[in-house]
């Protein structure tokens, strides 16, 4: 057997043995982040005059952006998998940096979105935002509660990326390097996903 075909067995096995504890996380996870874009689409359903007001309201193109960042930095840590299958560790850590970027990138675009809101009166704490109708408060009450979960998944998400770059450039056993970036690959794909329906259920529906 070649050491690539032994790297992808220990790779299969190590996807659900290994990371069990990832398996289960982002199941009770996924069902959090469903009940708040629920309970986010199911008011918008009811009081669809205000939400659709306040989606107007929105820096749509950042949004979208956002996307396109978000999508892409998860064809990165795709492209760092692969690298590192054939053994081109430098590849593989340039991949996982520009993932990092792609996530700073992110953070940036949403601090000019959460500044813009503010500066309109839509978020917590300011004067405008006391005086807002029953529908425009209940929406942009659970547009940042979503908005601030996410953004928790995504630092966590950025210590992985710091973690595992470290990890790459260290001189450790390439199963051990194999492994964490697995770990890393499997969050990052999980948090590309999450983001595929946050997009449309506080922008689009």
């Amino acid at each position: 057997m070649s050491s690539n075909e032994q790297i992808v067995n220990e790779d299969s096995q190590n996807l659900f043995r290994v990371h069990k504890g990832m398996w289960v996380f982002i199941f009770i996870d996924f069902i959090l982040f469903a009940g708040l874009l629920a309970y986010h689409y199911l008011n918008g359903s009811d009081l669809q005059n205000e939400y659709s007001f306040a989606k107007s309201q929105l820096l749509f193109s950042f949004g979208f952006f956002n996307t396109i960042i978000l999508l892409t930095s998860g064809l990165t840590m795709g492209l760092s998998k692969v690298a590192a299958y054939n053994k081109n560790d430098f590849l593989s850590i340039v991949f996982v940096f520009i993932t990092f970027v792609f996530a700073m990138l992110f953070i940036a675009n949403r601090a000019i979105d959460a500044t813009y809101l503010y500066g309109k009166g839509f978020q917590f704490g300011t004067e405008t935002f006391a005086n807002l109708s029953a529908g425009l408060a209940l929406f942009f009450t659970s547009y940042f509660v979503i908005y601030l979960f996410f953004m928790l998944h995504l630092f966590a998400g950025i210590i992985l990326l710091s973690m595992l770059m470290f990890n790459l450039i260290k001189d450790i056993p390439i199963t051990d390097k194999h492994s964490k970036l697995n770990f890393t690959v499997i969050y990052w794909s999980y948090l590309t996903m999450v983001w595929a329906f946050v997009f449309p259920i506080l922008f689009l529906v």
